[in-house]
Order: structure tokens, then C-alpha cells, then sequence
């Protein structure tokens, strides 16, 4: 793969964001603070119901004293003992932006467990190699584009779209990331400025891991997902790994190895300042943008 292959060219570490960010006004830290706990709020339902669907997961892919290990594990806070070509997993206690990024460093992702958020590395991940990646020719569009822009609603529409959604703590841990530079949206919207797709996902160095993406249509997914890896593409990303996103797959994926993919992630990591990607329009679109009316699919 010749994004392993060049894991040691560190003499070229080209930015990963955009120098200039399109002016808009922060909300407040407690108005920001309220509108994560209406977006992310979990009824006692649908933790239940979320605990479940990972229970009977779990079942499936592994025989009933797995799966009562597995448990101890979490109620233990022990992590599973790793192999060198084995699933990892461990239970994650703090969210917090700092302790993830410190784990997405290290090539692991979260996702929600059976009791409590947990960390895993696959045995193999699901991966687009951007150095070798070519878009398809395709006709112009008329979706617009913008970065950043809604990152928290993103998130959490991406998260009910899951099979297996994340708990409160982890979409608090995810919009902290975003806080950060360190997590990143993309949203689609259509002429009349419907939002029709949306995508977020985290960046560590220049590996980014796709946490969740929602669209009204096949089609929309298609866009979205083909835009984020030319985004990816020209901001010099290496890989874009699509593990985590369980829905979400490309003709142009392929696999590696665990060992590999913490191999790439841990080699790419320039010390380069993490700010918001920019919502800057194309020259056609700039005008007819600026007037719409931003609309919220139900």
C-alpha cells in the first residue's frame, strides 16, 4: 500500500486545515453547553434499548461466556489482553478530547460497549488509500458544500442513524473533539438549502476516521461520501478509514492490518495547529449561497 510505504517521508508535512476561517459568531459556552444536552440527551428507553441491540450484537459474534467475560471486563475496568493480529478492546472511562486523541494516536477508535463506552482496534480496518485515490468524472453538482458549520447536529443525526448508537457521554466527548480542530463535519445541502447528508468523523495526523454519516437517499450518501475524500485528498490526507461508520462502505476501500493502520496513524502526526476547516464557496456558488435560507431535514 503506498500509503504505508511512505510512513517515513516526514520531511513534507503539508497543512491539514485551512488557513483562513469564514467569520461567524461563537455561541456562548452555556448556550452551546444547552443545545448539546437537548441534541444529545438519551431517554432511559433508548439506553436501554441501545444496550440491548449491543447485547444481542455481541451474541451473535461470540458464544455466550465471551460475552459474559466481555462484561467482566467492563465491570472490572480491565482491558482485554491484546494480540498482535486480535481484536483489541478496552472500557473508556474519561471522554474527554485529550484522552481521545491520545487513543486515536495510538490507532484505537471509540464506539459504545455493553455498560460503558469502550476503545477498539479491529484485527483489520476498512480503509481508502488517498495516496492512490482518483474521484470519478461526474457532471456538476448542485449540492452545496459547507465544513464545520453544524457539527453538533451532525452528530447527532449521524448518531440515530447508527445501528448500534453512542452513548451521551461519548457524543459530548466527540463535540469536545470538535471544539479542538481535532473533529470535523461536512454538510450537503441542496439548492433550496435543505440539509439532505451529513458526515463527522476525527483526524489524527493525517489519517481521518469517519465516526458517522446520515443522508435522506442512497444517492446523498454517494455525494457526501465522494466529496469528503476529495476533501481528504486536497488537504493531504493519507487515509480515510471508514471502520467505525458501520454502514458505510466504497468501491475503492480495502484492508489492512491492524499493526499497519497504527503503523501509518503514528508516523503522520506533524505538530501542526488544529483549527476548523473553512466554509469559503466556490466562486460559482459564493453569491447563491450567502442567501439562502438554511433549512433542517425533519
Amino acid at each position: 500500500m503506498h500509503a504505508l510505504n511512505r510512513y517515513r517521508n516526514t520531511h513534507i508535512l503539508p497543512a491539514l486545515f485551512s488557513e483562513h476561517i469564514e467569520p461567524e459568531p461563537k455561541p456562548s459556552f452555556m448556550a452551546r453547553r444547552r443545545n448539546r444536552n437537548g441534541l444529545f440527551h438519551e431517554t432511559v428507553t433508548a439506553r436501554v434499548r441501545r444496550i440491548g441491540k449491543m447485547a444481542l450484537s455481541q451474541l451473535r459474534t461470540s458464544n455466550l461466556l465471551g460475552l459474559v467475560r466481555k462484561a467482566q471486563h467492563s465491570l472490572r475496568g480491565a482491558a482485554q489482553e491484546p494480540a498482535v493480529d486480535a481484536e483489541y478492546f478496552a472500557p473508556l472511562r474519561d471522554v474527554s478530547a485529550a484522552h481521545l486523541a491520545d487513543h486515536y494516536i495510538n490507532g484505537l477508535f471509540a464506539e459504545s460497549g455493553l455498560l460503558r463506552a469502550r476503545l477498539r482496534a479491529p484485527a483489520t480496518r476498512r480503509i481508502v488509500d488517498l495516496t492512490t485515490y482518483k474521484a470519478d468524472p461526474a457532471p456538476l453538482s448542485s449540492n452545496i458544500f459547507t465544513y464545520d458549520t453544524h457539527t453538533d447536529y451532525v452528530i447527532a443525526r449521524a448518531n440515530a442513524s447508527r445501528s448500534h448508537a453512542y452513548s451521551t457521554a461519548l457524543l459530548h466527548g466527540f463535540a469536545e473533539l470538535a471544539d479542538k480542530g481535532m473533529a470535523h463535519s461536512v454538510e450537503m445541502r441542496s439548492v433550496s438549502g435543505l440539509l439532505t447528508a451529513g458526515v463527522f468523523g476525527v483526524s489524527t495526523g493525517r489519517v481521518f476516521v469517519l465516526q458517522g454519516l446520515f443522508a435522506l437517499d442512497a444517492q446523498a450518501e454517494s455525494a457526501i461520501l465522494e466529496h469528503l475524500l476529495n476533501l481528504l485528498k486536497q488537504k493531504n490526507f493519507i487515509l480515510a478509514d471508514l471502520t467505525p461508520a458501520e454502514a458505510v462502505s466504497h468501491k475503492d476501500e480495502q484492508q489492512i492490518s491492524k499493526a499497519d493502520f497504527t503503523t501509518c496513524v503514528r508516523a503522520h502526526q506533524p505538530a501542526l495547529q488544529l483549527e476548523p476547516w473553512t466554509n469559503v464557496a466556490p466562486k460559482e456558488k459564493r453569491a447563491t449561497q450567502s442567501h439562502k435560507t438554511i433549512k433542517i431535514a425533519a
